[in-house]
Parts: C-alpha cells; sequence; structure tokens
C-alpha cells in the first residue's frame, strides 16, 4: 500500500488524463484539491489528486515533502525519498486503477510541491506529461546533466513579483538551468502577487495543461 495518501477528485464516467498536485510547506492535499473544480470545468474526463506530504512538519501542523532543513531545503536523501514515494503513489492510485500511462499524467506543484515536482518528474519512470510549477525553485540543479532526453517534459514556472516567501527570482534562475539542460520551459511572472495562486496564475495553468494534455 502506498505510504501517500489524500483527496482526489474524478468524473463520473471516463477518464483520459491525470493531474497531480503537489502542495506546499505546512500545508496537505485539501489545500490544493480545492482548484480541481476550476480546473476541471475545462478540463473534461480528468481525474485530480492531491497527497499528502509524507512527513509531519516540526511545527507540528501540515506535512511536508522532505525536511526544511533549517530554511534551506537542502535535504537531498528526503527529496530523493520522494521520488519512491510519489512512483508508489502513482502506480496504486493512477496507473493501475485509471488505466493511465505517464504521458497522460501532469504534476502541479506550489511552493515545496515545486521543488518536489521539478526533482521528481525527471526522475519518474517513464516520465510525465508535464509540470506546473508555482511559486517554487529549482534544487540541485547540478544533477540536471544527469536526465536523460527522453525525461524532459514541457515546464511552466509561474512566480509573483512580490512574493517574499520565496522570491521569484528563484523561477528566474530554474528557468535558465532547466532551459540551458534541454527542456522546453515557460516562465511566467505575475506582477502585484504575493506566495499565492490567484486567477492568473489558474488560467495560463489550465491553458498549458490543455495544450500538452492534448484537450484542445
Amino acid at each position: 500500500m502506498s505510504e501517500l495518501q489524500g483527496p482526489s477528485y474524478a468524473p463520473r464516467g471516463n477518464v483520459r488524463r491525470a493531474v497531480v498536485f503537489l502542495h506546499g510547506y505546512g500545508s496537505d492535499g485539501q489545500d490544493l484539491i480545492s482548484l480541481a473544480p476550476y480546473l476541471a470545468k475545462d478540463m473534461p474526463e480528468t481525474a485530480f489528486f492531491a497527497p499528502n506530504g509524507p512527513q509531519r512538519t516540526t511545527m507540528g501542523m501540515g506535512y511536508q515533502w522532505f525536511s526544511d532543513a533549517g530554511g534551506t531545503f537542502k535535504d537531498k536523501p528526503g527529496i530523493d525519498k520522494a521520488v519512491d514515494l510519489l512512483q508508489d503513489y502513482l502506480e496504486e492510485h493512477v496507473y493501475g486503477p485509471l488505466n493511465l500511462t505517464p504521458d497522460r499524467v501532469a504534476l502541479v506543484g506550489f511552493s515545496m510541491g515545486t521543488m518536489t515536482a521539478l526533482h521528481v518528474a525527471p526522475r519518474l519512470v517513464g516520465g510525465c506529461n508535464s509540470v506546473v510549477g508555482f511559486s517554487g525553485k529549482m534544487m540541485f540543479t547540478e544533477e540536471l546533466t544527469n536526465i536523460d532526453r527522453e525525461a524532459k517534459m514541457p515546464i511552466l514556472l509561474i512566480h509573483g513579483m512580490d512574493d517574499d516567501v520565496v522570491p521569484y527570482h528563484a523561477s528566474v534562475e530554474a528557468e535558465k538551468a532547466l532551459s540551458e539542460n534541454g527542456f522546453d520551459v515557460q516562465l511566467e511572472l505575475i506582477e502585484n502577487l504575493p506566495h499565492s495562486i490567484d486567477e492568473t496564475g489558474i488560467n495560463r495553468c489550465v491553458e498549458f495543461l490543455k495544450d500538452n494534455l492534448e484537450l484542445l
């Protein structure tokens, strides 16, 4: 049984694709699964999943995907373990039950969830269709040179320019590192937006997912 559990949102009838949300530090799956009804309006036959991170935070509230390591988030063993945990989760909850292949599954992360998604996606068996990362950063960019070409999926990075938790230049740096290593990356910077997701970001996310999951 997969170690990860969390809420899901699925349409009645046929499911042809899936989106897996990865929440931020100190949050849980309920936070991002709330986006599913809005995305589902434009993404029929799509199931949405939002597992909780594997660890409770040291604050005693919410979950984390790996240790914040004193605010540095440089927990290499922890973020590497997240690869295996999400692989197991996808096989148990998405690939098997819905008869979906990795090319029909996208990851959408926020903050620490973006850090996790960017690290995990190229290391999953079969990769995934695409990644959307809100308000995050790229960890361990030096390892990008080891990623096989076939594991380099399209990526959209969205970041508020008034973010005082994870400054937007983290996404600028991630876009540069990913592009230099052969990823197809788009960067969307939103003025007057703090560490959050707004309607502009949601609309851009939907447009990107529709393009890559062949919904147009």
